[in-house]
């Protein structure tokens, strides 16, 4: 009895490995063809490792880009703060320190990295005097040295007496800042604005604004909206309250109704961050509601 076998169909070429490929060319013998084998793995190599560099590096400058520009804000406050200034009338100039609007901010780095901001901007949507009630006129003037100042050109109409002045809105006023904010912390600092120029005999001034900070190659952050006001003739904030003079005329309480009403709006415009006085002359002025 016989018996046969059969042979095993050949296998498929499978891929080769790098090991056995390296064997075959030493088996070979041949010096060109380890040269060139070895040149091509080297070349592969070089350019693997600079492509792991080149991603890296990418990687690194996104992240770094990334992380400064994580800024948010923390808080936001506003109130009356004095700052070094000039009044001039009757033919002299003194050095003197004027009650500004001050916005207090807050931001926070998120990031590693840390942050710096070059621009603040203001946006104003709402502005300008409040109705004179007083029939007074003066000489004096003065101004302050704030970070943003209010031109006089801004003013569209309005008058010493009994009449309300506006400012042409929306409009923008920009200042170059430097601040850094440390990676992982919080930076405070204060913006001043006021107007250009005033008077002695001024009814108080106000605003309503958003901020703009830019920082870290153009990014922004914007928050908003906030209303300031400025002490004026007749009308100063004196601690929790305001000192309104009286005056004896038909039109005075009606006057100061106007007013009432006028700084009610600003004190409830939506989401509105007010300021100190804003808020205590809104209670001040309910008297005359």
């Amino acid at each position: 009895m016989s018996t046969s076998t059969s042979e095993e169909p050949p296998a498929p070429d499978q891929p080769r490995s790098v090991f056995r490929r390296i064997q075959e060319v030493h088996r070979q013998r041949s010096w060109g063809g380890l040269f060139a084998f070895y040149s091509g793995i080297i070349t592969i190599g070089i350019a693997a490792i600079g492509l792991f560099i080149s991603c890296q590096a990418n990687s690194i400058a996104q992240e770094d880009s990334q992380s400064r520009a994580e800024l948010e804000l923390a808080k936001v406050t506003a109130g009356l703060k004095g700052i070094p200034g000039e009044i001039t009338g009757f033919g002299k100039e003194e050095k003197i320190e004027v009650d500004a609007a001050h916005i207090a901010v807050t931001v926070r780095n998120l990031e590693n990295a840390p942050s710096f901001i070059s621009k603040a901007t203001l946006v104003f949507s709402e502005g300008g005097r409040l109705y004179h009630c007083y029939p007074e006129d003066g000489a004096i003037q003065f101004t302050g040295h704030y970070t943003f100042k209010i031109p006089q050109s801004q003013i569209i109409k309005g008058s010493n007496w009994n009449a309300e002045w506006i400012y042409r809105v929306p409009f923008n006023l920009s200042a170059e800042v430097t601040y850094k904010v440390p990676p992982n912390d919080y930076q405070k600092f204060l913006l001043s604005v006021g107007p250009e120029t005033s008077t002695a005999a001024d009814a108080p001034w106000y605003a309503v604004m958003d901020v703009v900070l830019e920082h870290d190659d153009g990014k922004t952050l914007r928050f908003g909206p906030i209303a300031v006001i400025g002490p004026g003739d007749e009308m100063t904030p004196e601690g929790d309250e305001w000192y309104i003079g009286s005056y004896a005329s038909p039109t005075y309480r009606e006057c100061m109704k106007r007013n009432a009403a006028l700084v009610s709006e600003l004190v409830n415009t939506p989401s509105v961050v007010a300021s100190t006085e804003l808020t205590s002359l809104d209670r001040t002025l309910d008297k005359y509601r």
